[in-house]
């Protein structure tokens, strides 16, 4: 906990509350899609990952620019920046919990503008919250 008592979360910011971070995966869930930065060729295609304190996150976008802006801001060029995998939310939370087995720990959504993470483990549990006040 910060000073000002918010949450510190997996992607570097802070959360101030709960209504706030629920209220920002409530609205991804109603998307049509989630972006992804795609890494690999082929079959071998996976989201892009990031590592902070030897964990592992899935960096979850809700628009193509976003997405872009973050691969170009984290060091990819504009080619590899672009080349990106649209799930829908329902699909991509199950794709995305394959990745507990392989160390993943956590999604952050939208990271370096709203930064609200949520363990992968917990990301159904998210979900089912979302849909049941909907």
């Amino acid at each position: 906990m910060t000073s000002d008592g918010a949450q510190p979360d997996l992607a570097g910011g802070t959360q101030p509350d709960g209504e706030q971070h629920l209220a920002a995966w409530r609205a991804a869930y109603a998307l049509e899609q989630w972006y992804f930065l795609a890494r690999g060729y082929g079959d071998q295609v996976t989201p892009f990952a990031l590592e902070q304190d030897g964990r592992g996150f899935i960096c979850v976008f809700t628009t193509p620019q976003a997405a872009s802006d973050f691969g170009v801001a984290s060091g990819l060029d504009e080619a590899e920046a672009g080349r990106l995998l649209a799930i829908p939310p329902g699909d991509a939370t199950e794709y995305l919990l394959e990745f507990v087995a392989d160390g993943v720990h956590a999604v952050a959504l939208d990271p370096g503008t709203q930064d609200e993470a949520v363990l992968l483990a917990a990301l159904p549990h998210v979900r089912q919250l979302v849909q049941d006040q909907d």
